[in-house]
């Protein structure tokens, strides 16, 4: 994901029956865990990433934020799971929480071109209540698409329109 200041995505946004376009743009350096990483303002919220070598992770969400960072992709071979355990921390609440990482490929036709799109397939446990987060990766182009579900149903998609 190209991650460098000034870069700006626009993505479709759909929330159960809401659609809209919104526009994320990098704008400035900051700590993820350990890492050097990058601060997303989009009008939904912050969002922070950074690589962690060939893992993209995430410190914060519009509304959560992961201790240590959570992460969102890992070029995994087949059959292979990452581990995550820590605490995410909610509207000023906190919760112990597990996750598990795995990775896929995805053939995805865009503006006529088929690709072979990587995706991280996160499975998190918290509070009794089972998410996930795929986040499929365009090479150079960023993130393509990203779903976030509660208990199996889908509560926010974001795709792919526009960007570096």
């Amino acid at each position: 994901m190209p991650l460098e200041l000034g870069n700006t995505w626009t993505y479709q946004v759909s929330s159960g029956l809401n659609k809209r376009v919104e526009e994320i743009k990098v704008t400035e350096k900051t700590n993820v865990g350990r890492n050097t990483g990058f601060v997303l303002q989009s009008p939904a919220g912050t969002t922070t990433l950074a690589w962690q070598g060939n893992d993209l992770v995430a410190g914060r969400f519009a509304n959560s934020e992961f201790f240590p960072p959570l992460p969102l992709y890992s070029p995994l071979p087949d059959g292979q799971e990452l581990k995550w355990k820590g605490t995410i921390r909610t509207a000023g609440s906190s919760s112990n929480a597990t996750a598990t990482l795995r990775s896929a490929k995805s053939k995805e036709t865009i503006d006529g071109t088929e690709f072979e799109l990587q995706v991280g397939e996160l499975t998190i446990q918290s509070q009794g209540k089972t998410q996930s987060v795929s986040t499929w990766l365009r090479p150079r182009k960023g993130i393509y698409r990203q779903e976030h579900r509660v208990n199996d149903q889908l509560v926010t998609r974001v795709q792919y329109v526009s960007g570096p």
